[in-house]
């Protein structure tokens, strides 16, 4: 590797390098331009700037570079380079930071004479900057000058614009909580955690944004300015004015933009590299060249029907390296580069060949993200403990239906304790101590029907209770008869190790999650069962539905089984065919798509070949579910958002489920479906963990006005973006249109919609796609996978008219990349809008984080009610004991149905006069926070959970004060007395009686010694430890 990087460096010198001068050589093919920066960046130890035309080359230039770097030697570890990248002025989220961290770094190397490369679109580079831009906030533990004390550091964070928040999730926030201060500077990798003991700075690490939990000590840390004050934007400049002495610019395809005026007579101006032709007038040129290696990308969408094309090639690149290789050329494998090359010997001068993994298969690997491997992202818990807000209804296990009035400190036994109150009728109240919070969940009802509150004397509950068990045991028995129905038909077993699979998986250009890797090993599993799959996929537009959905199809096709792929729209079917023949490229697998952009002629070949088993896979529309299509062998069924389908195709799609596998994938799951998968009548794997640089859609809903949609269109036409404008009524659209001409006259605007031509839509919507529109005005046509990277702003009229289902999935068109993404949801300019918009559009501002649409569709089934879903004969006893209880229950009966083993559930109360722990306000100062940790507790199944807890609780918030200690330990004892049976523990004084059972009756009775709260509750713990030992002994 160094030494292909030290040849290319000597092959390309340049004679008479000067300030200001340049040189222009051939267009540079594969990771070519990447290996010229890095080589001239070790050679000259200075700055090298890389301007490419757009973001696509830039993303792909970036990624080679670091992967490059990544194979550096040690030994050139204090040569090598640093990485940045120049983002336009209001490209993305907080990018004046990342600008001025740029322009930062390129002083220090101006300094201290250390390499650089920096890589710049043409567009970015044209911005100014200031020439007097604010300092960043360095802190560092080896270093007195950089030892903050507390208040400075919080001070100097808001004056840096840093935006304070409960929990850092997104670059550009702070928090402060007690001695600890989290801050995330844009471009990080990761937030950092600054922990003080008193004002003295005493830790630094870095946290994961999913579990706010530390990742990492490290020494030092820096925190770039969000924003410049007037004294410092009043005189500006561009990036190449402030390059360091004896740095280079190097212009790739330089005929398809131009570079900002330079003043090319300083003694510091930069040395030009141009590349492409023809070159610029008066500019000498280089013989230097990188050639493409042998093979034949321009025959790869053949490679299916003509595999001995893909063999010949395959064999004529290796027979090329192997004897390139025995003549002395240096060959470097490289598999992670976007594309290999070769450059040529000179003289008595070796060559050198460097081959990409995708010159090996001919597929372009394209440009990856990687994700986020420190946790999964998890979606919002169902019924979230913490949102419950007063006045809201809940159920308490023991008592009913309640409605919940708050939490509160209040007096027990002499001392503070916190309990959550909850009234119920005739007036009663009951307060809940925090230890018994796993004893509460939010109630959800029947929509349309009254909550009637039950008594606390509990009878009428208890009845409730019974019926709907004896309900539940019924209901499960029908909904699991489908499913056994299924089971008796002889399922296929699928080999699910078949040829060439590992080359396929590896073909994958994404590092998989976790949460990816989990449902593609369950899916396997299913497949390879001779029990029909039925499996719902849920997880949000890009988090890697489809790469399980492909890897199911191709398992498929080596067994000679069809995969039927079905979506809601000809849009999203004709992208999904894309995206699978694009996927599938280079192996025999064959891909036919049905939509009713095909005219008769080729739908009727299109329906034999199905038919004959010459296709493999068919992608289509409701279209695939005509009479004609008669499968040969259909093994694998595919769903894409099955809500969109009408009542007529789910009954045709039943015929077809009989015998085949079934795959659901879905961002937000209909009900039925999602209660199905919630009770375990349906398999589900959720896909929670995001790319690693997406960051959430900012939603604001807003009154129509023409000063919001003008000021929405113009911020994202002017980052070179483009916007989706949502009118959901055909028979006013071109009114719309009108109105848009009249608000955005510069705008290239194209209007679409379901009652248009096929191929006028289709052509509409390419066009869109290819950038040749700024606008697309349409109706709920782009509501689902439509996936155009460049634009990233919404504009929905009228959203107070959608479920919440389809607003989460029409926010879900837009940020689906690296750039921020905005939605704005309009309501009518004036009037009131219905209780029931106020609170869809109120969930789902709520619901605005990354991996939020399973938690969407449950917010959503509580909001309809669950009397739909289940009918009327189950209504009254979701009514009577609420959906949550209800899903519980069914899911224990479903579970023991199946015959699988189910833990015996066991409620533990302890009554301990010297003890009322809790999480003290003061030490976890937000709300929602708190709640959370104490549900956490409450909820947790072991020992090694509460130890888990309370490494976090250290890390989060700082050394726990006695109460949160105490409140930990009671905890665990609760954990330990469920283990040996026992129900409940009354302590009185010195005495403390143990319960086995729900009737009282009396287990043993200890006699406390100790003096303090935390000795008497060790003696507990101890006790009940000995139980549980004879208990393994009997």
């Amino acid at each position: 590797m160094k030494k292909a990087l030290e040849l290319f460096a000597k092959r390309f010198s340049p004679p008479g390098r000067k300030p200001g001068g340049g040189i222009s050589i051939a267009s540079l093919t594969g990771a070519g331009d990447a290996f010229l920066a890095l080589s001239i960046a070790l050679r000259e130890e200075s700055a090298v700037l890389v301007v490419t035309a757009g973001l696509p080359d830039a993303d792909r230039l970036i990624s080679d570079i670091s992967t490059l770097i990544g194979k550096l030697p040690k030994s050139t570890a204090k040569k090598v380079p640093q990485l940045l990248e120049f983002p336009r002025a209001n490209e993305e989220h907080n990018a004046f930071a990342v600008r001025m961290k740029t322009a930062a770094a390129m002083r220090e190397a101006k300094e201290k004479k250390n390499a650089l490369i920096i890589v710049s679109t043409a567009a970015a580079l044209s911005d100014p900057i200031p020439e007097l831009f604010p300092e960043p906030i360095r802190i560092c533990l080896n270093d007195k000058g950089l030892l903050p004390k507390f208040k400075d550091l919080t001070g100097r964070l808001a004056e840096s614009g840093y935006s304070r928040v409960p929990q850092v999730r997104q670059e550009g926030e702070c928090s402060v909580r007690g001695g600890i201060v989290d801050a995330w500077s844009p471009g990080e990798e990761l937030p950092v955690r600054i922990e003080f003991f008193g004002d003295d700075l005493e830790s630094i690490r870095t946290f994961s944004p999913s579990t706010q939990s530390s990742v990492r000590q490290i020494t030092s840390a820096e925190f770039a300015p969000l924003a410049a004050h007037e004294e410092e934007t009043a005189s500006t400049t561009n990036l190449i004015e402030i390059l360091p002495p004896q740095s280079t610019v190097i212009e790739l395809e330089h005929n398809a933009y131009s570079l900002p005026r330079v003043n090319t007579e300083k003694e510091d101006a930069p040395y030009f590299i141009f590349t492409g032709d023809p070159a610029p007038q008066g500019c000498p040129t280089h013989p230097f060249i990188t050639s493409p290696l042998p093979g034949f990308s321009a025959l790869a969408a053949d490679a299916a029907r003509h595999p001995e094309l893909f063999e010949q090639a395959r064999l004529r690149l290796a027979r090329h390296v192997e004897s390139s290789e025995k003549r002395g050329s240096h060959i470097l494998n490289i598999d992670e580069l976007s594309g290999g090359f070769e450059l040529p010997g000179e003289r008595n001068q070796k060559s050198v060949i460097v081959v990409a993994k995708s010159d090996k298969s001919f597929v372009k690997r394209s440009v990856r993200l990687r994700r986020d491997k420190t946790a999964s992202l998890s979606g919002d818990r169902i019924s979230d403990f913490e949102e419950l807000e007063p006045g809201e209804y809940v159920v308490h296990v023991d008592y009913g239906v309640g409605r919940y009035i708050g939490s509160s400190e209040i007096n027990i036994d002499g001392q503070r304790s916190e309990v959550f109150t909850v009234e119920y009728a005739e007036g009663g109240k009951l307060h809940i101590p925090s230890t018994h919070a796993h004893l509460l969940s939010r109630y959800v009802g029947v929509k349309g029907e009254k909550v009637n509150l039950h008594r606390l004397d509990g009878k009428r509950w208890e009845k409730d209770k019974r019926d709907a068990q004896k309900a539940v045991a019924d209901l499960a028995a029908s909904l699991l008869e489908t499913q056994a129905r299924r089971e008796t038909i002889p399922g296929f077993s699928f080999d699910i190790e078949c040829d060439g699979i590992n080359a396929f998986e590896e073909a994958f250009p994404y590092e998989e999650t976790q949460d990816q890797s989990s449902a593609i090993d369950a899916v396997k599993a299913d497949m390879a069962s001779r029990k029909p799959m039925d499996r719902l996929i849920c997880g949000d537009a890009g988090y890697g539905k489809t790469e399980v959905a492909m890897r199911a199809a191709y398992i498929a096709a080596m067994n000679g089984k069809q995969t039927v792929v079905l979506a809601p729209t000809t849009v999203l079917a004709e992208q999904h065919f894309e995206t699978f023949t694009s996927r599938f490229d280079g192996t025999a697998v064959r891909i036919e798509c049905l939509s009713r952009l095909q005219t008769p002629k080729t739908r009727e070949g299109t329906f034999k070949r199905i038919s004959s088993g010459v296709c493999d896979i068919v992608i289509g529309t409701h279209a695939v579910l005509s009479s004609k299509s008669v499968f040969h062998d259909l093994g694998l069924i595919i769903i894409d958002e099955e809500q969109r389908f009408g009542v007529k195709h789910k009954e045709f799609l039943k015929t077809l489920k009989a015998t085949a596998d079934v795959l659901t994938l879905s961002a937000t799951p209909i009900p039925r479906t999602l209660y199905m998968s919630m009770t375990g009548a349906r398999d589900l794997s959720l896909l929670r963990t995001p790319p690693r640089e997406r960051v959430a859609v900012i939603t604001k809903v807003e009154r129509d006005s023409d000063i919001t949609v003008s000021a929405a269109v113009s911020s994202e036409i002017a980052r070179g973006g483009q916007v989706f404008y949502l009118h959901n009524r055909i028979a006013t659209i071109y009114l719309a249109e009108k109105r848009l001409k009249a608000l955005c006259p510069s705008c290239r605007i194209t209007v679409a919609h379901g009652r248009m031509d096929a191929k006028e839509l289709a052509a509409k919507m390419k066009a869109f796609e290819n950038g040749e529109f700024d606008i697309l005005l349409s109706t709920t046509i782009v509501e689902s996978g439509l996936d155009i990277p460049r634009a990233n702003t919404i504009i929905v009229e009228r959203a107070d008219t959608f479920g919440l289902a389809d607003l989460y999935q029409i926010r879900g068109r837009v940020g689906r990349s690296s750039r921020q993404g905005y939605a704005y949801m309009l309501l009518p300019s004036s009037g009131a809008i219905d209780s029931d918009a106020r609170e869809r559009l109120s969930s789902l501002r709520r619901h605005g984080g990354l991996g939020a649409g399973f938690g969407l569709a449950v917010r959503d089934l509580e909001l309809r009610g669950a009397g739909n879903l289940l009918g009327s004969q189950q209504s009254g006893h979701v009514a009577a004991v609420g959906f949550t209880l209800y899903c519980q229950l069914l899911k224990r009966t479903v579970a023991m149905m199946k015959g699988e083993k189910v833990a015996e559930t066991i409620d533990v109360k302890l009554n301990l006069d010297f003890s009322h722990p809790s999480i003290p306000a003061e030490y976890v100062e937000d709300d929602a926070q708190r709640l959370s940790l104490i549900r956490r507790f409450a909820e947790a199944q072991s020992i090694k959970n509460i130890s888990a807890l309370v490494s976090e609780m250290r890390d989060r918030f700082g050394p726990l004060p006695e109460r949160a200690k105490e409140f930990a330990a009671v905890s665990s004892l609760r954990i330990l007395c469920a283990q040996a049976h026992i129900t409940s523990i009354d302590s009185r004084g010195t005495r403390a009686v143990f319960y086995r059972s729900r009737s009282r009756e009396i287990a043993f009775v200890e006699n406390l010694k100790g003096q303090t709260a935390e000795e008497k509750i060790a003696e507990l713990s101890r006790r009940v430890q000995a139980e549980i030992h004879s208990f393994s002994k009997a």
